[in-house]
């Protein structure tokens, strides 16, 4: 199985649970989601010791697309981080209630989970991540949670809009031999409304000037032309 495409279904919670997930999850590259109107997460919570999401789940998923799924609040569970290593995009728009693209451990068969995935770390690798496309989020308050950051040497293009409760972007920037921050070295723009860079708190008074020659302002009215939301009609 190649692909997962998910609309227009009313009813839908959740999409996995930890006990039907099957070896086919394994070749999965495309994740798309969109119009679930009572969608809360991706997989159901279960507390039976065996009900865990088998290693390799998602091992191949290249793209995560997630539109129009108004009561989904945390995107992707720690325990399933180390498994993203072929992720290359992700894109987000119009869920009003997402808060957090990489969620925190928020109870105790996630803390369990946490700990056995090896998760308690400050740092989170997605070595292929080209790609970050997020708008008209207006309850996200964080791409992943706590002090955290996203190691991501081939991220390409980052591109936020209308995410007015978002302050932090939690990049972790390599180090010269010299000891000064560089850019990720695939960078090439940041697209984003000039009021929210300028609004943006950041881990340390270097990495705004580090990052800020790849700024680019959207338009006050519009945005990048390439966004565009499925028709409801499916």
């Amino acid at each position: 199985m190649k692909q997962i495409r998910l609309g227009c279904c009313k009813g839908i919670e959740h999409v996995l649970s930890p006990s039907s997930v099957t070896d086919s999850l394994q070749t999965l590259e495309i994740l798309r989601l969109w119009y679930l109107d009572n969608l809360r997460k991706l997989f159901r919570k279960e507390r039976a010791a065996s009900a865990r999401v088998p290693a390799n789940t998602f091992s191949c998923l290249k793209k995560i697309d997630i539109q129009v799924c108004p009561n989904i609040k945390k995107l992707l569970p720690p325990g399933l981080l180390l498994q993203l290593r072929n992720l290359e995009k992700i894109f987000v728009c119009n869920c009003n209630q997402l808060e957090e693209i990489i969620g925190e451990a928020s109870d105790e068969f996630e803390e369990e989970e946490k700990e056995e995935e090896g998760m308690d770390t400050t740092k989170i690798t997605l070595p292929k991540l080209r790609v970050i496309q997020l708008w008209h989020l207006p309850g996200l308050k964080t791409v992943c949670s706590g002090s955290k950051v996203i190691v991501c040497d081939s991220l390409k293009w980052i591109k936020i809009s209308s995410c007015p409760k978002l302050k932090r972007l939690p990049l972790s920037l390599p180090l010269l031999s010299n000891g000064q921050l560089s850019p990720p070295p695939s960078l090439k723009e940041i697209s984003a409304r000039e009021e929210w860079w300028e609004s943006l708190k950041w881990d340390s008074p270097d990495t705004k000037n580090v990052l800020q020659p790849f700024f680019r302002k959207f338009p006050k009215h519009g945005i990048c032309g390439q966004w565009s939301v499925p028709s409801r009609s499916c």
